[in-house]
C-alpha cells in the first residue's frame, strides 16, 4: 500500500507568498518526483485554488501514481478541470480517459469532442487520434476526408506515427486522390525519422565509445540525409580495438548484432 496523506490546513495567504511552481512545506519544485511527503497535499491545494499548472500536473500524478497512490478516478477529475480551464494537453488526455474508460465510464462520443477540442488547439497527438477515430467512425461517423486532413495536419506538425498512415492514405487514394510520389515522400520520412531514433539509441548506448555522433545534413547532390559521425576518437577503429576488447561479452554480442543489421 502507498504512503497515506493527511489533510493538511493550508491558508490562501500561504497560496499568495509562495512561488505557485513549489511545495509548500519543503519549498523545491514540483518536477519528476515529488520532494517530500506533504507535496501531493500542497500539490493539491494549489489545484483546489485554480493554479492551471497544478491541475494538470495534479491530474499526472494521480494517473501514474507518482508520489501518491494511483487513483484514476481522481486523475479523470482533474484533468476535467484542467479541460475545462483551457488547457490542450489536459483535453487530450482527457480525452484517452473517455476512450479508454480510465478513471470514468466509457464514452465514444465524449473521447472524440475533446480530441477535436485538442486537435483544434495544436496538440499533434490529438490530430492523431482524432484523425483514427475519423478512420474507423469511432465516436463519430467514418469521414476519410477528414481522417487525411488530420493525418496530414500531425505529419506537418512532426508527428511520425501519422506519416505512415498518411503514406498508406496517398497509396490507396483514402479520403484525397490517389498519388504514388506523395505516399513514397511521406513513407520516406517516417523511414528517416526512425532511422535518426534508431542510430542516435545505438550510439547513446555504445558507439559512443568510439564513434562520435555530430548530426545529420543534406547531400548536395543526392538531396539525401546523411548522418554525420567521427569514425572512432582515437583516429581510426584499430586504435579503439583496445577499448571494445574491455566490453562485456553481453556488450560485444549486441554491438555485433548491430553492426551485423545495418551493414
Amino acid at each position: 500500500m502507498g504512503t497515506k496523506f493527511s489533510n493538511l490546513n493550508i491558508s490562501n495567504n500561504d497560496i499568495n507568498t509562495i512561488n505557485n511552481e513549489n511545495c509548500l512545506y519543503c519549498s523545491k519544485p514540483f518536477t519528476n518526483e515529488l520532494w517530500c511527503k506533504e507535496c501531493i497535499n500542497s500539490l493539491e491545494k494549489l489545484a483546489e485554488n485554480g493554479n492551471r499548472e497544478a491541475i494538470f500536473n495534479l491530474a499526472i500524478r494521480y494517473e501514474g501514481g507518482n508520489g501518491t497512490e494511483k487513483n484514476l478516478e481522481k486523475a479523470f477529475y482533474w484533468y476535467k478541470k484542467a479541460a475545462e480551464n483551457g488547457d490542450a494537453d489536459a483535453m487530450n488526455n482527457l480525452a484517452v480517459c473517455y476512450e479508454y474508460g480510465e478513471g470514468i465510464e466509457k464514452n465514444l462520443e465524449k473521447a472524440f469532442y475533446w480530441y477535436q477540442k485538442a486537435a483544434e488547439n495544436g496538440v499533434k497527438e490529438a490530430m492523431f487520434n482524432l484523425a483514427m477515430c475519423c478512420y474507423s467512425g469511432e465516436g463519430t461517423e467514418k469521414n476519410l476526408e477528414k481522417a487525411f486532413s488530420w493525418y496530414q495536419n500531425a505529419a506537418e506538425h512532426g508527428n511520425t506515427s501519422t506519416m505512415n498512415n498518411l503514406a498508406g492514405m496517398y497509396y490507396n487514394g483514402e479520403g484525397t486522390e490517389k498519388n504514388l510520389e506523395k505516399a513514397f515522400y511521406w513513407q520516406q520520412r517516417a523511414t528517416r525519422s526512425n532511422e535518426w531514433k534508431y542510430h542516435y539509441t545505438c550510439q547513446k548506448k555504445s558507439f559512443s565509445k568510439f564513434i562520435q555522433f555530430c548530426g545529420i545534413t543534406k547531400d548536395p547532390n543526392s538531396l539525401n540525409y546523411i548522418i554525420v559521425m567521427s569514425y572512432a576518437k582515437k583516429g581510426s577503429l584499430r586504435k579503439c580495438l583496445s577499448d571494445i576488447i574491455k566490453f562485456k561479452w553481453q556488450d560485444r554480442l549486441h554491438l555485433l548484432i548491430r553492426t551485423q543489421s545495418n551493414s
